[in-house]
């Protein structure tokens, strides 16, 4: 007998079935079969004992069709027989396609691709599944045309072929359904039997293959079916099922009765009224509240996925429980936002469906390790080498990474040894220097000796039996499956009890893929990159399954998931247009068109684009379903689904939840601080009381200055200061903090930049300088010999601070001759300046030092003393009647000008505090005992220069010229600036005479002089103090919407602005006569 429940409501139907099952379990009749889907038999197993009580196993059991197969052949044989899995399917699949490729045109280019042969692999399965053979395709094929015909026949050639190579080894699972018809066929296993089927909205045509071998034997069959009886809309499927199986009992002359589930779940009138109505068109509108449908749409999926949180949240603070909670999402890019969100806010959570296993660290460290082994890429190699698979340290992994991302290791380089300092470029290779490349050398070795043997297993061998044995000489090398074993135990140690489930699964899906590719494609020829695209995808096809592991867990799972599921709250994630519900296009390689052509000849396969819409619009009720209190609708598009405007039509008054309303709290420390902001009483656990009361006592949070001892710690009982350090602290505390306290060094990779161009350049400035005195002077050696001994420093430069191989690898070498260009020419400016100038070099790289030619610069402040130490790249000195000058020079590789606003900041006084130190020096130096004639910087780099089109080399020499005018301060002497450079143009110098002969420019008094040189002391000493102070907190200067020290700090990341109070200094631009006027009204106010 069939019977047949019908009705809207799917929880109440269930209820029905459940309810029948346990009526006559306790009328003691047993032989009772649930059948459900595969992946709703835990829920339906625990309903099942949750009703009829620990006895119920005796009287009834769950099973799918799947589960069904295999008691059956565990009766009447057939248990032993072997089928294959998906991975094993994909691989037949590239046998058979080999098999008959020399008859393939039309998929002729994509024949043996991975990605073909999986949709393949979905489209034969699809003809398996609806009973339709390869004759059949032939057959309709030869009543076609065109493409469409060669498609066909193809597609039937595939079909053949696969099915020839099933019957040498094992057959396709679908066949397995097959056989399960055919057993029930000739076995009385029905007999006496009563089945029940619930969670289906229709059948394919193998189950309904088994439905009506099983239907003359059993005692009764009762299938529930959520429909209202109607042709069309979302109960249409349900529908056009019964009036399948009435036809199937009618063939078999069994008797059809039809019971309608009167039964409805408790819910509100809102709930119910919405269930029923929106998915159908038309209906009247319910004008009353209606708070349990939730309208809300977010600008982003992430800010949905907050807003997502956040009601969960405020139900759990009101009382729900998490398990009363399902989250169904539309589209996996919610569900990749969503997980770490509830995992940091610390909401339990069981993550239901299948799960991308190639993005699990245990098989994303075996592809890495493949891939490695191809072509030993920085970022495969590393992943390897940081997966905690290979033998190295985690310490021991982030020095390597370090040196290869510095030095852009790539290939075979990760396979000799490194010989490049792990400095960079213009550092001197030091007996330190060459004990840190040997302990990197020795974990590169030790690292990569596994991948180098895998490396040249593989380059040994052709077969995919050869591959995959060196595979496994791998794991067997790297003691793969011990790893993998302390990983799970560490797992369940933490408590991360899904996670552990689902790596015990991998490692056995490892080696089933490895087994698999043997079994079939063994004795197989493939080159190297298509054998691990083939892997790749052959793991892909596995999935891993987990129970909840916990009883009180928010359900995530997709929409069709919540199919047969039952909660209290329902939030559907992603209610987006073309989403909720989905507007699917055919799977497989054939189109709608094709299918309807095929239908028309006799072929039935899956529906075409009306039917599909109509079981997603059945599916999508069902899901819904599964609500009993409240339903949430919430988009992250801007196109939300229409079912959100046929929501706001038929319940007017349904409640709309705007992005904000719902605040997500990401952990206890945020849901404190939530807490103290709405300055209400919420129910929260002690550990999070705690947490607000420590906040309450700190809500004037800022960053503290550091302990005395924590300086003394950090920079030492003397503070040692140089330009640069000062400059960064007056730019802003707490990267000066991070930076010279903390030692953060930012990532950063090799290149002739800035810095290395500016050592480079340095250093050929001060030894062609030092040189060219030594024989005469620039006014007696010629500008010939001046580039030649450039050139020779430029040789002996890269022979004492470049390795071999950087002298001899392409793009170094390339760089290096850019570079030598751009220093001679700045070495010849240099010379043509001091050629026509009075002012000659007495003194190259002037070090203020214990050891040096002049002492450092000793600060004195209340709470201890700094030191000053540093270089002054050149001193040059005059001789006049009335008196000694000298002057100061600074060679700048980058963009430098003489600015009154850094200095009123404390950045940019190194060259005036060096200025100053000489003047008051005392001892044998050549310019102690001279007066201060200015400082200079001098350009150290040519710049491109920016032409209008047709310019000639004048206008090029001019505009160059004008970016090689030195920056900086000179003493407002006549005399003096003359010496320097004579005329009354002068070419080098900042300065111009105007039309009434006045001097115009970066100038200064000797008064001016004098006051700037109490403006530095004081400001090197306030400086000082305040790092004595230990002030970190975060200053930065903003000059400007677009200029400030954030700007470009390495440490903006590190900052959090969000959190603590950024006391930063706005500045606007300083011009010359008020920055005087300033330094005047400082010495006046004392």
């Amino acid at each position: 007998m069939l019977t047949l429940l019908l009705g809207e409501d799917r929880q109440a139907g269930l209820r029905e079935i459940i309810g029948t099952i346990c009526e006559r379990a306790q009328a003691g009749e047993a032989g009772q079969i649930l059948i459900v889907p595969e992946q709703y038999s835990f829920e339906a197993e625990r309903t099942l004992c949750q009703t009829g009580g620990d006895g119920i196993s005796r009287f009834a059991e769950v099973l799918s069709f799947t589960r069904l197969a295999s008691r059956v052949f565990s009766i009447y044989g057939g248990v032993s027989e072997e089928y294959l899995d998906e991975g094993g399917r994909l691989l037949c699949l590239y046998l058979a396609a080999d098999r008959v490729k020399s008859q393939i045109k039309y998929y002729a280019s994509s024949l043996l691709r991975p990605e073909f042969l999986k949709q393949l692999g979905k489209m034969l399965e699809e003809f398996m599944t609806y009973c339709v053979t390869p004759q059949q395709l032939l057959q309709a094929a030869g009543q076609m045309t065109g493409q469409q015909a060669q498609k066909l026949t193809e597609l039937g050639l595939f079909y053949e072929s696969y099915l020839s190579v099933c019957k040498t080894g094992r057959s396709d699972p679908v066949t397995r359904m097959t056989r399960l018809a055919e057993k029930l066929e000739q076995e009385d296993y029905c007999a006496g039997k009563r089945f029940y089927l619930a969670g289906f909205s229709d059948f394919t045509s193998v189950q309904l293959q088994i439905l009506d071998a099983m239907l003359p034997q059993a005692e009764e069959m009762r299938v529930y079916l959520c429909t209202d009886g109607s042709d069309s809309g979302s109960f249409s499927c349900g529908t056009q099922t019964a009036k399948t199986l009435s036809r199937m009992a009618a063939r078999r002359n069994v008797e059809v009765s039809r019971l309608r589930v009167k039964e409805k779940t408790d819910r509100s009138a809102a709930l119910s009224f919405w269930l029923t109505h929106v998915l159908e068109p038309g209906g009247a509108a319910m004008d009353e509240q209606a708070e349990a449908v939730t309208l809300s749409q977010a600008d982003s999926p992430a800010h949905a996925c907050e807003l997502a949180a956040g009601v969960i949240q405020k139900l759990v603070r009101s009382g729900a429980r998490w398990r009363e909670i399902a989250v169904a999402y539309t589209d996996e890019g919610y569900v990749r936002a969503l997980r770490p969100m509830l995992q940091r806010a610390g909401i339990g959570a069981y993550f239901a469906g299948t799960v991308d296993i190639l993005q699990k660290p245990l098989l994303q460290a075996i592809l890495s390790a493949m891939q490695a082994a191809s072509r030993f890429s920085y970022e495969d190699v590393m992943q390897y080498l940081k997966s905690g698979f290979s033998p190295l340290t985690a310490d021991a992994c982030d020095r390597l990474e370090r040196y290869a991302y510095f030095w852009n290791i790539r290939g075979s380089q990760w396979l000799s040894d490194w010989t490049r300092h792990p400095d960079g470029f213009g550092h001197e290779f030091m007996d330190e220097t060459q004990q840190t490349l040997l302990e990197l050398n020795t974990w590169r070795a030790g690292g990569l000796e596994p991948l180098e043997a895998l490396h040249k297993a593989w380059l040994s061998g052709r077969t995919v039996s050869e591959r995959l044995r060196a595979l496994s000489g791998f794991l067997e090398q790297t003691h793969f499956p011990e790893t993998a074993c302390e990983q799970t135990n560490e797992l369940y140690r933490q408590g991360a009890a899904q996670a552990a489930q689902e790596q015990e699964q991998l490692y056995e899906i490892l080696l089933t893929a490895m087994e698999q590719a043997e079994l079939v494609l063994g004795g197989q020829e493939m080159e190297l990159e298509l054998f691990l695209q083939m892997f790749r995808m052959l793991l892909g096809c596995y999935q891993v399954g987990s129970i909840p592991a916990n009883l009180d867990e928010v359900l995530v799972g997709s929409l069709d998931a919540m199919r047969a599921l039952r909660s209290e709250y329902l939030l559907v994630l992603g209610a987006d247009e073309g989403a909720f519900p989905a507007f699917s296009q055919a799977e497989g390689l054939l189109s709608d068109s094709e299918r309807r052509s095929l239908l028309s000849l006799g072929v039935t396969l899956s529906p075409c684009a009306e039917e599909r819409l109509e079981r997603e619009l059945g599916w999508t009720q069902l899901a819904l379903q599964s609500a009993r209190k409240r339903v949430w609708l919430i988009s992250g598009s801007d196109q939300p689904s229409y079912l959100m405007a046929r929501t706001k039509a038929i319940l007017p008054q349904c409640k709309v939840l705007l992005q904000d309303a719902c605040r997500f709290v990401p952990d206890r420390r945020a849901l404190a601080a939530e807490a103290i902001r709405e300055g209400k009483m919420w129910p929260l656990d002690p550990l999070t009381l705690q947490i607000k009361y420590e906040m309450e006592k700190r809500c004037g949070f800022s960053v503290s200055a550091i302990s005395r001892e924590t300086v003394q710690g950090l920079y030492g009982e003397k503070v040692g200061l140089s330009a640069s350090k000062l400059d960064q602290f007056a730019g802003c505390r707490y990267a000066f903090f991070l930076r010279y306290g903390l030692k953060l060094e930012p990532w950063r990779q090799a290149s002739f930049d800035a810095p290395v161009f500016g050592t480079f350049a340095h250093h050929v400035l001060e030894c062609t300088v030092r040189d060219v005195m030594a024989q005469g002077g620039f006014h007696a050696v010629p500008r010939e010999t001046v580039l030649r001994i450039a050139a020779q420093h430029m040789d002996e430069y890269a022979k004492n601070f470049m390795s071999a191989a950087q002298q001899t690898d392409e793009r170094c070498a390339y760089l290096f001759r850019r570079n030598r260009e751009e220093v001679l020419g700045i070495v010849e400016n240099v010379a043509d300046e001091l050629r026509v100038s009075r002012f000659t070099p007495c003194d190259e790289e002037l070090a203020f030092s214990d050891n040096g030619k002049l002492p450092p610069v000793i600060v004195e402040t209340p709470d201890g003393q700094a030191v000053l130490s540093g270089f002054v790249d050149r001193v040059d000195t005059l001789d006049t009647p009335d008196g000694g000058y000298f002057r100061v020079i600074d060679y700048k590789t980058g963009h430098k000008e003489f600015d009154y606003t850094d200095l009123l900041c404390g950045q940019g006084l190194q060259m005036l505090l060096y200025l100053f130190a000489i003047e008051r020096s005392k001892g044998s130096h050549e310019a102690a005992g001279r007066k201060s004639a200015g400082v200079l910087y001098v350009p150290g780099r040519v710049d491109v220069v920016s032409l209008e089109p047709g310019a000639g080399e004048a206008a090029l020499s001019k505009k160059r010229q004008k970016d090689l005018v030195r920056q900086g301060l000179l003493l407002r002497d006549e005399t003096v600036l003359q010496a320097m450079e004579p005329g009354d143009k002068p070419v080098f110098l900042p300065y111009e005479q105007n039309k009434k002969g006045e001097l115009e420019g970066s100038l200064a008094t000797k008064e001016q002089f004098a006051l700037l040189e109490q403006f530095v002391a004081g400001s090197l000493r306030d400086l000082a103090g305040q790092i004595f102070s230990g002030a970190v907190a975060p200053n930065p200067i903003v000059r400007g919407p677009k200029v400030s020290s954030c700007m470009y700090c390495d440490y903006q990341n590190a900052c959090h602005k969000d959190a603590c109070r950024v006391a930063a200094r706005f500045m606007k631009k300083v011009k010359a006569e008020e920055f005087w006027q300033t330094l005047e009204r400082r010495k006046t106010d004392g």
